[in-house]
């Protein structure tokens, strides 16, 4: 096969290309997590920014006004309850190190044996210190690093105003270069958006306002450490096949025991009627798109996007894992090298 002056062109091409990928990646690697936020945060106040430009009629005035009510829906929860999170967090710590932890192991087993005591104890201790060394490491990390939080912040904030500012500019250039044939592309964004939305507000914001109105109950409640179970239960109902009941059930536990039973009453309708209902509202009102996407699939991209991503990978991994289960269906169905012609 003859090497030509068109073949050495294309090989030149292609290596630029290469370097210019891999650079490319080096630029990016330190930011990819605030750029993909930026573009998350896009996506989900998308509906939001349409709304804004029909009344302001500009652009630019839209994307401003949404990004400063974002930096404010931010920053004033975080300096106003931060402080206070940290105290609860600390509060529940010491409550923690002074439980007797003994005595309630043999509440719960009561013929356990002394040696079976004394080994859960010391596991229960291990794993509390293990965990408040955990979080002191972590806020530690957070006041040191300061200067590189607030770039990653601004890169956030640069992301989310040009995305949603330029978001037909933005899909038609992704259009432009897109591999897929145009007659199957209709089809791929159409899934896309549905495991997009199922996912973002289906689990992520559903979660995230369960979490919220269960966090009013622990406050009406009573519980000092409202802001911690909040945080937690948020966390909790983020994740599939859990949900806040983890929290109200044990709390409603607590406040009868407490000799609370009007309270306690009080509290198990409220979290029957609205904490266990609020989720399915969402996904009933808000969540427009439906996808078959496996709760396993979704449970297990959480938890790996976790850990290579950390916390915004519980959004991305199972977002990734959708996509690549389209393709694998595509694969199975025969129909993947389709994708990239325009045979209908």
């Amino acid at each position: 096969m003859e090497f030509n002056e068109a073949d050495a062109k294309k090989l030149v091409i292609g290596s630029i290309l290469l370097i210019l990928a891999v650079l490319a990646f080096l630029i990016l690697q330190p930011v990819f997590v605030s750029v993909i936020t930026g573009l998350l945060l896009a996506y989900i106040f998308l509906p939001v920014y349409k709304y804004l430009v029909r009344i302001v009629r500009y652009k630019s005035l839209a994307a401003g006004i949404l990004l400063a009510v974002l930096i404010l829906i931010i920053v004033i929860p975080f300096w106003i309850f931060f402080p206070n999170l940290i105290d609860q967090f600390f509060a529940l710590f010491r409550t923690i190190q002074t439980l007797n932890i003994s005595q309630v192991i043999r509440n719960f087993f009561p013929g356990a044996s002394e040696q079976f005591v004394v080994q859960v104890s010391l596991v229960f201790n291990d794993l509390s210190s293990n965990l408040t060394s955990l979080v002191l490491n972590y806020l530690l990390s957070l006041s040191t690093n300061i200067p590189n939080l607030l770039i990653q912040f601004l890169i956030i904030a640069f992301v989310f105003f040009f995305t949603i500012k330029d978001t037909d500019a933005l899909m038609k250039f992704v259009s432009d270069i897109s591999p897929f044939g145009k007659s199957k592309r209709a089809a791929l964004v159409s899934h896309f958006r549905g495991i997009t939305d199922s996912i973002i507000y289906g689990h992520i914001i559903a979660g995230i306002v369960q979490g919220l109105f269960a966090g009013i109950g622990f406050y009406f409640a009573g519980f000092s450490n409202s802001a911690v179970l909040t945080l937690i239960t948020m966390i909790i109902c983020i994740i599939p096949f859990l949900g806040a009941f983890i929290m109200w059930v044990p709390a409603s536990i607590y406040l009868f025991a407490t000799g609370n039973t009007t309270i306690t009453f009080i509290y198990l309708i409220y979290n029957i009627v609205i904490v266990a209902n609020i989720d399915n509202l969402i996904r009933t009102y808000i969540v427009s798109r439906r996808t078959d996407i496996s709760q396993a699939v979704i449970l297990v991209g959480m938890m790996g996007g976790l850990l290579v991503f950390g916390v915004i990978g519980l959004i991305i991994g199972p977002l990734i894992l959708g996509y690549f289960i389209i393709f694998l269906k595509s694969y199975k169905d025969k129909t993947l090298y389709a994708l990239f012609s325009d045979e209908k």
